[in-house]
């Protein structure tokens, strides 16, 4: 089993230099503009650019839910696990 972690951020650099200052992460790739894959985990750690206010959807095999708005108030993510 894989384990995939996305964590929406309101700015890619600020993100990028938090997980890495704080955690020791350091950027594997860059996928775009608007998000990047980072490793040091044993999980795969995307960081993905989303403002405020824009709506989230995830999709499990065909099966996609809105999850609402986003917020940047707080640091929260949706961890998926995938097979």
């Amino acid at each position: 089993m894989d384990l995939l972690i996305n964590i929406d951020v309101p700015c890619l650099a600020r993100g990028i230099e938090f997980y890495e200052n704080a955690f020791g992460l350091t950027v594997t790739r860059r996928l775009g503009a608007e998000a990047a894959e980072l490793s040091g985990w044993p999980a795969r750690l995307y960081l993905l650019e989303k403002q405020a206010g824009s709506v989230g959807q995830t999709t499990a095999r065909a099966i996609t839910i809105d999850i609402g708005p986003r917020s940047t108030s707080t640091w929260w993510s949706t961890i998926s696990r995938w097979r």
